[in-house]
């Protein structure tokens, strides 16, 4: 009697033990197809190179940033905005300076402009502070063809310089791995506010 209670005493304990596995094994089916929808499920979202859960809404006056966040957070989104500054694209400048202040730099700001650079503007941030820059060109080339030119100006001091990537004083706001719901929602927003873009990341 005591031999066949402990036989049967294993066998319910080696029949629990087979169910424990079979329901493990259940459970990483159920978890591989879950892992297997979801991938496709992320394929599709980037089909063709284009992620449909990524994007780009701006530019905004850094002024307004707060605003906007505000309306961000009131349709749930908040958590998955990133605020970015825009940059100005490198360029080659002719370039006057540094002097001793903002109040000179913008002296000279004026002067230049009352002789016919129009575009002349005091920089009063970044590595040129308190420097004036009198015209911009996208290449070397011509920045020097200027600087040898009729029309640089006749005063001593003033070179060329590349003006790197300097902030714009506008931001962007980027969403990542956003679901179709929150797409529309963005995309409502957007037709909300005037005067801005928004774009996918991978344009």
């Amino acid at each position: 009697m005591l031999l066949a209670g402990l036989v049967g005493y294993w066998g319910y304990l080696t029949y629990f033990q087979n169910e424990t596995w079979i329901v493990k094994d259940i459970a990483f089916v159920i978890k591989d197809s879950s892992n297997a929808q979801q991938s496709e499920a992320d394929a599709q979202r980037k089909k063709g190179g284009i992620n449909i859960g990524c994007y780009v809404w701006g530019p905004f006056k850094e002024k307004s940033a707060a605003y906007i966040a505000s309306k961000i957070k009131k349709i749930g989104l908040f958590e998955k905005a990133i605020m970015k500054d825009r940059f100005l694209p490198e360029m080659y400048i002719a370039y006057l300076g540094p002097f001793d202040n903002k109040e000179a730099a913008l002296a000279f700001q004026k002067q230049f402009r009352q002789q016919g650079y129009r575009k002349a503007r005091a920089i009063l941030q970044g590595g040129l502070s308190f420097g004036v820059e009198i015209e911009a060109f996208s290449s070397q080339q011509e920045a020097q063809k200027f600087l040898t030119g009729p029309r640089t100006p006749k005063v001593r001091g003033v070179r060329i310089t590349n003006r790197l990537g300097e902030p714009s004083g506008e931001v962007d706001f980027s969403f990542q791995d956003i679901s179709d719901e929150e797409r529309m929602k963005l995309l409502e927003l957007w037709r909300a506010t005037p005067r801005s873009e928004l774009k996918n990341c991978s344009f």
